[in-house]
């Protein structure tokens, strides 16, 4: 009986609760007005028609993206409107969410709702759209305009002084996409873009009275050879002057960069798989091999070095280094407290390279190479219906292929040894490339001539030792 007192009495509760709410407008009420307490964008729309608060927003929306922003980047800026950047104000959205606020949901979500918006406020913030291929665009132009490659500090031989370098610029346009949305969210109307610095650029004082190693290379720059020899001072140009900073490590790709037609490198003959054959930029790699010698007796650590795919003509087995843009690369380390400087003389048919600086710590440099296995070639005919028969032309001549054991031995002004370093480096063999004519003769009757064997290409020395 007293349980029964008790539901009855809460039922009455809870009728009488909601009569109460009903009476305050919390509970039935027209849902196209926002409830109390409701703010869009900083402003008080509780009891507002949604009608007219979206034609509010639309109204001030239309100011918001004719408003002009600041983008600056370093020393420079440029203006432009959020309309130009491909920001507008989704006003319709943002109202539907104000309106839904206490307008949607379980009766007991709206009753929460409207609590809480009578007693705190509920903040909807402006709904901000971005057409990501207008800004990007926009940025893309900025970045056009903003982004000069780094220009590094070099000596001038002919000035017999050091021209300082300056850092370059390049324009992250997707950070400062989001730099830009996140400032336009606070209402700012400056930006400052994000831009990445690149090439480290010391400077201070260089001394280059002293060869610390060098070493020649010669090319032929007559008939055929003319465009490997115009690459050959191309390359060398842009090493000519380059300074190796203590404890840096120089880069032969990134400081020569890309070998197109563009940087002004020509087709000529290069070794490709095996073979030669004509590719842009050929003759780069005596650039890089003369290099490489060079450094070896000025006693620069390698980072990063590899031989070629065959024996090179111009230069000994065992002290060539390949480069390939961009995947195979020449890196070098300076180990001194002291910079070192890059010095090219292409010119009468040689490549000289010196590496420059103000002493030898090392009196004795010594180059030293044993081949400790050789492997034989394999022969490759090749069918050429233009050629007659009994008739052949050797494309590629066939080479064995090596095993080297490299040493390079540092010696004090007594003679005596210091310390040696030991390298084992790979030529694999180098196909013999024969056509061979099949064209019947005019005269058949006639004898077709024996072909003899093709002697391979004379087998270097065994053992070399080179002093510096």
């Amino acid at each position: 009986m007293r349980r029964s007192r008790n539901q009855i009495l809460v039922t009455i509760s809870i009728l009488l609760g909601l009569g109460a709410l009903s009476a305050a407008g919390w509970w039935i009420e027209d849902r196209s007005t926002l409830v109390s307490g409701v703010q869009v964008w900083g402003e008080q729309v509780g009891g507002k028609h949604r009608a007219e608060v979206l034609a509010r927003l639309e109204k001030r929306a239309l100011a918001w993206k004719k408003r002009t922003i600041q983008l600056s980047a370093g020393d420079k800026t440029w203006k432009a409107t959020r309309e130009e950047l491909g920001l507008t104000l989704d006003s319709k959205r943002m109202v539907s969410l104000a309106q839904s606020l206490g307008n949607q949901g379980s009766w007991w979500q709206r009753i929460v709702e409207r609590i809480q918006a009578r007693r705190r406020g509920i903040l909807v913030r402006p709904l901000i759209r971005a057409d990501s291929s207008r800004l990007l665009g926009k940025l893309g132009e900025i970045k056009e305009a903003l982004d000069r490659p780094a220009k590094e500090t070099r000596f001038d031989f002919r000035r017999k002084s050091v021209i300082p370098g300056r850092q370059g610029l390049s324009l992250d346009r997707y950070r400062s996409a989001a730099d830009i949305l996140d400032a336009a969210m606070q209402g700012q109307t400056r930006v400052v873009l994000s831009i990445h610095r690149t090439g480290r650029q010391p400077s201070g004082k260089v001394d280059i009275s002293t060869i610390m190693g060098w070493y020649e290379t010669p090319f032929k720059f007559k008939g055929k050879w003319r465009h490997r020899a115009h690459n050959l001072k191309v390359a060398a140009r842009k090493l000519n002057g380059h300074i190796i900073w203590p404890g840096q490590v120089f880069s032969f790709n990134e400081t020569v960069g890309p070998r197109t037609a563009k940087e002004g490198y020509r087709v000529a003959p290069v070794i490709s798989r095996g073979e030669m054959v004509d590719g842009m930029a050929g003759g780069a790699c005596q650039i890089s091999s003369t290099l490489y010698a060079a450094a070896f007796f000025a006693g620069l650590d390698f980072v990063e070095a590899d031989v070629h795919s065959q024996p090179s003509h111009y230069i000994e087995l065992g002290l060539d280094a390949t480069v390939v843009w961009p995947d195979k690369d020449l890196k070098l380390k300076n180990p001194y407290p002291f910079p070192v400087v890059l010095h090219y003389e292409v010119a009468f048919g040689r490549v000289r390279t010196e590496i420059l600086g103000p002493q030898r710590p090392y009196h004795t440099i010594a180059f030293e190479r044993r081949i400790v296995r050789s492997r034989p070639y394999r022969e490759v005919t090749r069918q050429d219906p233009t050629m007659p028969q009994g008739t052949r032309h050797i494309e590629q001549r066939g080479e064995f292929g090596y095993t080297v054991r490299r040493r390079r031995v540092f010696f004090d002004d007594q003679g005596i040894e210091v310390k040696a370093q030991y390298w084992t480096v790979t030529y694999p063999p180098t196909t013999l490339i024969v056509k061979v004519g099949t064209k019947p003769p005019d005269d058949p009757t006639l004898p077709i001539e024996e072909l003899k064997p093709i002697p391979p290409k004379p087998m270097p020395k065994r053992f070399v030792r080179i002093l510096q």
